[in-house]
């Protein structure tokens, strides 16, 4: 394989072999120039100077004379135009949501050389059109003018602009561009005479600006426009990726005097091995890539891209290169804003930007849990304070602490021992948002200490660094007090300027680079990562105020357009490749599923059939896991500390919920009461459906306490009634710590003192009601621990029960036993059909089985009642509902005899817990939503 750029040195050394210091040539971008020395030299029987090199960009920008600002640079000039010309009242906040689309559109408008008069006047004719339906010349109304006022502004600001920016004699790319399109003769001046040869190098999607350019340097210069096309799309008129390339050939009058080099067809001549693979997420598509890369070989690494479609794979892809390529050229960059501490900074801004949110104007300068905790939880704060976050944590979850206060946290660093000053000046309230970058540099700068060793953190903090200064030096002449919110939208855009550039040889090693760095490059074997649409092709994306009508009608670039120029960076990397893979991300989660490139569709119908290229489609990739069936559930045996940790908890008492989590999944089982792992605690920022519970029942709990072993009145219930609402409150602050007077806790709270009160209303009728029937109601327990030992057939020791039942009440010669349940109770949850032996059945009655339980105590605790006994449950989002009973078959009182069934399942039950020979093992079982109290 001859690349494209061996082939130029070639013809270069060839014109130009005495003189290549003479010579100038001009490429796409900067990676180009190294290949092609490379490539000269190859050519060169002894040492030269080599030809001049410089980008289009480079070469314009010093024929125009201007220098060049950055973007922020760029906006804050524009921001002051506009606060000076418009009169406006709009502070730089509102400026910078719409401030830099603005800049792109003025930058599109000049590098293609647009009329801005005419352009944004019938802009402003086709906005009052489509509001308004006026027709243009006739008057607006106050309210239209106003509303048009924008749009109107729009010439005007242009027009302020490039004064401004000539009155600085600065520019953007495309004020430099126009100028010298315009004025062609700073060409002549600038280069007349200097070089003998000029060349233009791999060249497709120009701008109006650059075609003026060049047609002048071919015709003037006698430049030689080496174009690297292939005839398979330039020749078909319908293939977008020739379509720039064909425009230039047939209507650029200086190919009726110049030919148009060069057309190859490498396509139809090479051999081929295209690839297409697939694979779920980055991680995904990285592994593939690196399994890819495990079955090339080593020695011939300089001649294999990986190609990244999508920056941020760079990461994960440097994860997935297999350790025997020791050396790596990556020349894409790392985008500033995928750098991990770029995260944490942005962290930082976000704590406080929500603080002054949430302040709005008031003193009440406080830090929400989530923000903060985000910030305590970086890497950035850990390399400083190690476990310290870890306590700190700890000690806002214990106390629930939903927002957090600078002078708080202070006291809490303190305390725990940490006396870091910069940390410390960064959670308090900084009085401008350049203080704030000030506490932010600092931290930074010190984590450049800490990590000058590790290459991307230390270029992360040193990139940062200089964003600081720049912010720094930009922002303090705007006099305007930036919010927050204003400083963190100006930080998000500068990261996604910036790049962490690495440094290493660039012609040895595996190269890994972006789309636009394989420009004028050619590859053996390439590696192309995330062909999905939205990526490769970007697709549409309308970050302009421009409508695309407007666009096609003077010739400003559009999707389309913008789809060709992807298209041929595409085809060209594939042109001279022998092995080709191209990979696309299968995830299917998340919202809205990952669909494959076109180009890869176009590549199975329009290359598959060419008799030199062989595609391939492969199965999707996954990585390798251990395979897994129904026969390897998890199992855990029964040996060790295993049966002498289920000694202790037989000793200790088992709970209902204790045997119905073994009853549903005995792995589960294992997991929660024998490792004791639990879910992490979690500042509860509302009250959730654990804590509503809790408080109801110690609401009536506490309210019902007094009355216990007596007769309840229902005078007495009303006078209770009183309390409620301090009960409520009194409970709820037992629980939880946050503000209950807002928002969904100021819900909850009413939901609580709706049901509690509903159960009162309930109590007082049914007390009614036995009174009529000169009957009266006895609580006998409330929230009562029941307890029992009893000795299990084939088991050599006492075996504990317990349990709390929520309230047991008699009438007469009867015992009811209730359980408050606050959610849902369906008409199946206490039904049992056929009988105790239901109960026992995996997932299927579990709140049947609680009750039973508690009946069961109750009858070895008190013996068995003599006016029967009847167990259910008492809904409390419903009362009206009244007791619903557990009904075995057609009974819904409990019998002696399904009591003395319950305790042979339940020791049967137990036994196999205890047995050696049946290990913890998940059950495949669907499970009902249980409801605990």
């Amino acid at each position: 394989m001859e690349t494209f750029l061996s082939q130029a040195a070639k013809k270069i050394v060839r014109l130009y072999p005495n003189d290549l210091q003479d010579v100038l040539v001009l490429l796409p971008s900067k990676r180009g120039e190294l290949f092609l020395k490379r490539a000269i030299s190859a050519h060169v029987q002894q040492p030269k100077l080599a030809p001049a090199m410089q980008t289009i960009e480079e070469f314009v920008q010093e024929a125009s004379g201007y220098q060049k600002q950055s973007q922020l640079q760029l906006l804050i000039t524009l921001y002051k135009v506009y606060k000076s010309n418009v009169k406006a009242e709009e502070t730089f906040d509102g400026f910078l949501k719409w401030g830099n689309m603005l800049l792109h559109d003025f930058n599109e408008v000049d590098r293609h050389l647009v009329d801005a008069h005419q352009l944004f006047t019938n802009l402003l004719d086709a906005k009052t059109i489509e509001n308004w339906g006026l027709e243009p010349g006739r008057e607006a109304t106050e309210l239209m003018g106003n509303f048009l006022g924008f749009w109107k502004n729009l010439l005007p600001l242009y027009m302020a602009f490039q004064a401004e920016l000539k009155k600085q004699n600065t520019s953007y790319q495309g004020k430099a561009y126009r100028k010298v399109a315009d004025d062609l003769s700073l060409l002549d001046t600038q280069f007349a005479g200097k070089y003998s040869g000029i060349f233009l190098l791999g060249f497709n999607a120009l701008n109006k600006a650059e075609e003026q350019i060049f047609q002048h340097l071919i015709s003037q210069y006698n430049a030689v426009a080496l174009w690297d096309a292939d005839a398979l799309y330039l020749n078909d008129w319908q293939h977008e990726a020739g379509e720039f390339l064909r425009a230039y050939k047939s209507k650029w009058p200086v190919f009726t005097k110049h030919p148009f080099e060069w057309v190859f067809e490498n396509f139809k001549n090479e051999d081929k091995q295209i690839f297409i693979k697939s694979a779920p997420t980055k991680l995904g598509m990285s592994a593939a890539a690196g399994q890819i890369l495990n079955t090339l070989p080593v020695e011939d690494q300089i001649s294999t891209a990986v190609v990244l479609a999508d920056e941020a794979m760079l990461l994960p892809m440097l994860d997935a290169v297999p350790s025997q390529y020791s050396a790596i050229n990556v020349t894409m960059g790392l985008p500033l804003k995928h750098a991990p501490l770029a995260q944490d900074v942005l962290a930082i801004l976000h704590l406080h930007e929500q603080a002054e949110r949430s302040a709005a104007g008031t003193s009440n300068y406080a830090f929400h849990h989530s923000t903060f905790l985000a910030v305590i939880e970086s890497a950035l704060f850990k390399s400083v304070a190690g476990k310290i976050g870890r306590e700190v944590v700890a000690n806002l979850t214990a106390r629930n602490s939903v927002f957090i206060s600078p002078k708080n946290i202070e006291s809490l660093f303190i305390s725990l021992g940490f006396n870091h000053k910069d940390w410390l000046a960064l959670f308090a309230k900084p009085t401008s948002a350049l203080q704030l970058i000030g506490f932010i540099d600092a931290v930074v700068l010190a984590q450049a200490e800490v990590e000058e060793s590790n290459p991307v953190q230390y270029q992360s903090a040193f990139a940062l660094h200089q964003t600081h200064n720049q912010l720094q030096e930009l922002l303090a002449p705007l006099n305007e007090q930036l919010e927050n919110k204003t400083l963190l939208r100006l930080y998000q855009s500068i990261l996604a300027e910036h790049q962490i550039d690495f440094y290493g040889e660039p012609l040895a090693g595996l190269q890994i680079m972006g789309m636009l760095e394989t420009r004028t490059l050619d590859f053996k074997r390439v590696i192309l990562t995330s062909l999905n649409e939205g990526i490769l092709p970007a697709g549409k994306s309308q970050n302009s105020f421009i409508p695309y009508d407007l666009k096609r009608g003077f010739g400003l670039p559009t999707h389309q357009e913008k789809d060709a120029v992807y298209a041929y960076h595409f085809y060209r990397l594939l042109q001279r490749a022998e092995e080709i893979w191209l990979i696309y991300d299968s995830d299917m989660s998340g919202f809205g599923a990952k669909e494959k490139s076109r180009f890869i569709l176009q590549v199975e119908h329009e290359l598959a059939h060419l008799p030199k290229i062989k595609v391939h489609t492969e199965t999707h990739y996954a990585p390798k896991v251990m395979s897994t069936s129904l026969l390897e559930l998890p199992r855990f045996n029964k040996e060790g500390s295993v049966l002498t940790q289920l000694e202790k908890l037989a000793e200790k008492g088992f709970s209902p919920s204790a045997l119905t989590v073994f009853l549903n999944d005995p792995s589960a089982f294992y997991i929660e009461k024998l490792l004791r792992v639990e879910d992490a605690e979690e500042i509860e920022e509302s009250m959730g459906h654990d804590v509503l519970g809790k408080v109801v029942h110690d609401t009536l709990d506490a309210l019902y306490k007094p009355f216990c072993k007596k007769v309840l009145l229902a005078e007495q219930v009303r006078e209770k009634q009183k309390e409620v609402p301090q009960e409520v409150l009194t409970q709820i602050s037992k629980h939880y710590q946050g503000n209950t007077n807002v928002g969904h806790n100021l819900l909850v709270k009413n939901v609580v003192l709706h049901m509690v009160e509903q159960v009162l209303k309930e109590d007082i009728k049914r007390i009614e009601r036995l009174k009529n029937k000169n009957q009266r109601l006895t609580i006998e327990l409330l929230e009562e621990v029941l307890h029992t030992t009893c000795s299990v057939p084939g088991i050599s020791f006492k075996v504990n029960f317990k349990g709390i039942a929520d309230r047991i009440e008699r009438v007469g010669d009867t015992v009811y036993i209730l359980d408050y349940k606050t959610g849902t109770i369906g008409d199946s949850d206490m039904s049992c059909p056929n009988g105790v032996v239901q109960m026992f059945e995996p997932g299927k009655k579990n709140k049947a089985f609680q009750v039973m339980f508690y009946a069961w105590l109750y009858v070895k605790n008190y013996g068995f009642p003599a006016g029967g006994l009847s167990a259910g449950l008492f809904s409390t989002r419903r009362p009206s509902l009244g007791f619903t009973k557990l009904a075995q078959g057609k009974n819904r009182n409990i019998t002696e005899e399904q009591i003395s069934e319950f305790e042979t399942e339940l020791f049967n039950l137990v036994q196999e817990l205890f047995d050696e020979t049946k290990p913890f093992t998940q059950r495949l079982v669907n499970l009902e939503e249980t409801e605990t109290a």
